[in-house]
């Protein structure tokens, strides 16, 4: 499974597990992976405005899940940012602060954004199928949070790039045809005084 990742191309999952069950939810995320999704663990570091911008969050909620803060608040994130969840009952018995939260989710008229799938008695791939069968992800989408990043990092990628051609062309400029030297600032006063752009022809020449 990759590190965290910022989804700037195309739609991606967040999943949600305490450390004492990876050996659980690993066969589960990589099987998952395979399908073709773009699927990302949650290691304590990646930032909010990144984890904004999956189209869901997988939380596999076992007895451990709640001991974990950062995972409980991711989980109270994607409800207050509306970011779909799909939890994966791990145990018989779902944890009472997770029923509480499945419980906020039901009466904040979004229970749409909610799928919660029993893992108990399935095996890997059962478990697989009924993660992507699950309503949230049907179709899993870029977000719009993730197009409006995708535009910011296009424009910033532009803008070093014509940064680079300008200072690569004044560069040029200056080692072979003397631009800002004493004399070139002479004739651009002089050509400004004129009112013409005869400047030019003498800089090139």
């Amino acid at each position: 499974m990759k590190k965290p990742y910022c989804g700037n191309d195309k739609p991606y999952i967040l999943a949600l597990f305490h450390e004492s069950d990876r050996q659980k939810t690993m066969p589960v995320l990589e099987k998952l992976e395979k399908t073709g999704l773009e699927l990302y663990g949650f290691d304590g570091k990646i930032r909010k405005f990144k984890a904004a911008k999956a189209c869901a969050f997988v939380a596999f909620v076992s007895e451990k899940f709640p001991e974990n803060p950062e995972r409980m608040e991711m989980l109270s994130f994607a409800g207050m940012k509306n970011i779909p969840v799909i939890a994966v009952q791990m145990d018989a018995e779902m944890p009472q602060v997770i029923k509480a939260f499945v419980e906020r989710q039901k009466e904040s008229g979004r229970p749409e954004n909610l799928t919660v799938v029993l893992a108990e008695n399935l095996n890997v791939d059962e478990l697989s199928t009924q993660i992507l069968q699950a309503d949230v992800l049907d179709p899993p989408a870029v977000t719009e949070q993730q197009r409006k990043c995708a535009r910011i990092r296009f424009a910033v990628l532009s803008a070093v790039i014509l940064g680079v051609i300008i200072a690569g062309v004044v560069s040029f400029g200056v080692r072979t045809q003397g631009w800002f030297s004493p004399q070139a600032k002479r004739l651009m006063l002089r050509s400004w005084m004129r009112g013409d752009l005869t400047i030019l022809e003498q800089l090139l020449h």
